[in-house]
């Protein structure tokens, strides 16, 4: 463009068609880097997303910055030479972390992930020596030889873009790193076919298309190529900044289930000592001392429901002392529970806010019709077994596949807490919650 400037001719309007793209596609990725940023600020206590977009959006947005940049130099001028290795330099740099990001996409395996980082790595080694050569030999030994021979092709932004032939060793650099991308976009490509994302998979296979496009020209000397690298990608880009959106959002909705359940476990012992104390206050005694017991433990679940979200009440305890403690929180219930012969220790906070929810929830369920409730222990080898049955009948629970799903309750609205609670608590400690048949009674089946 540098040339063309003072005439309105064919090759002006090409170059500055091309010029708008580089810098439209420049502006969007830098608002996709932005976005990013913003995003992981906005989302300081959610767990890091493992799709990172940040600087390969801004790396991507350097390369089309950069091509801008060609056509504001002389034609033939071999300051582009030292700009084309730094663009090569952010082109692998993006390339790094858009290969990444397809990996955790695509949960390749290590071995994979450590082959496509030596490439990059190996790319950007290649090009920061000969940048280092060319400041101290000057383009000529450095990539173009030592004769300057000028690009005969007849397309002017190709001739922009690349004003002059490389040398043989810097030829078969290039040749190999190009042919090496093709068959990594291939691979990606050929993976996303098995995922219904088709967004991808469009994008991947544009990319691919691209890929034969540039090979066509590095490794076989197609003379009609466009560079257009540098946008193909976009849908991509595009879609994956989608991904670490969507891993934030849900991140911050688990934590929004999180503090309800905090709420609905903190209110089970309180709501029982509450009515301990209402109890107290009418009988002005304190001279039962199942009372007093009831309202020590349930303040004191309290204290430790607290300590497990914050995560300082992992400590374990035996079962049986755990039980025991429960149990006291419940003196006018008719829990039996027979020691085991062989304890094991378990996560206090967990197991014993999840008794608690579920002795409470037999209380809801059933209400005065409430006969019973047992506990039993089956201790095996590698794995302990929970069983909290009551008298309820398992063919009344209505729906006994969605009972573990937030918001649903049988209880009315703004209920369905307790249960996804626990189960998500027990999964945390690798375990399980189901709810099951036991001789026709009702049993929630615990398995850690």
């Amino acid at each position: 463009m540098y040339e063309y400037l003072h005439q309105f001719s064919l090759n002006f309007w090409l170059a500055f068609a091309y010029v708008m793209v580089a810098l439209g596609a420049a502006t969007y990725l830098i608002s996709l880097g932005i976005t990013s940023i913003h995003l992981n600020r906005l989302s300081q206590n959610a767990q890091s997303s493992p799709i990172k977009t940040t600087i390969m959006c801004f790396s991507q947005a350097m390369v089309c910055m950069i091509i801008v940049l060609y056509f504001f130099f002389p034609l033939y001028s071999t300051y582009k030479v030292p700009l084309t290795l730094v663009m090569f330099i952010f082109t692998y740099t993006a390339r790094y972390y858009y290969w990444r990001n397809l990996s955790e996409v695509f949960n390749e395996n290590k071995t994979l992930r450590i082959i496509y980082s030596g490439i990059v790595v190996g790319a950007i080694g290649c090009c920061l020596i000969h940048l280092l050569w060319f400041f101290m030999k000057g383009a000529g030994p450095c990539c173009l030889g030592q004769e300057l021979v000028k690009n005969p092709a007849s397309n002017y932004i190709l001739k922009v873009q690349i004003p002059f032939l490389m040398n043989e060793s810097f030829s078969r650099f290039v040749k190999f790193f190009t042919i090496t991308v093709s068959i990594v976009y291939i691979r990606f490509f050929l993976i996303s076919l098995k995922t219904r994302d088709y967004l991808m998979i469009f994008g991947l296979l544009i990319s691919v298309l691209n890929i034969f496009y540039t090979t066509s020209y590095h490794a076989f000397g197609f003379k009609y190529w466009i560079p257009l690298y540098f946008v193909v990608d976009l849908l991509e880009y595009t879609r994956l900044q989608q991904l670490e959106v969507t891993h934030f959002a849900n991140k911050l909705n688990e934590q929004k289930q999180s503090y309800h359940s905090m709420i609905h476990d903190l209110a089970n012992p309180l709501q029982f000592t509450n009515l301990r104390l209402q109890r107290l206050k009418r009988t002005n005694s304190i001279d039962d001392s199942k009372e007093v017991n009831a309202i020590y433990e349930g303040t004191k679940s309290a204290i430790d429901i607290l300590n497990n979200y914050k995560n300082v009440g992992s400590n374990e305890s035996f079962i049986s002392d755990i039980i025991q403690e429960v149990i006291s929180i419940f003196p006018e219930s008719n829990i039996i529970y027979t020691r085991p012969k062989n304890e094991v220790r378990v996560n206090k906070g967990i197991i014993k806010n999840s008794l608690i929810n579920l002795i409470k929830n037999s209380h809801e369920a059933l209400k005065e019709d409430l006969e019973w409730i047992e506990i039993k222990i089956n201790n095996f080898d590698d794995r302990l077994i929970i069983k909290v049955i009551d008298n309820g009948k398992y063919v009344d629970f209505k729906t006994p596949d969605s009972a573990f799903d937030f918001g649903t309750s049988s209880k009315g609205d703004k209920r369905g807490v307790g249960l996804y609670s626990i189960k998500k608590d027990i999964e945390k400690i690798n375990g399980n919650l189901k709810l099951v048949n036991e001789e026709s009674y009702t049993c929630f089946t615990i398995e850690i």
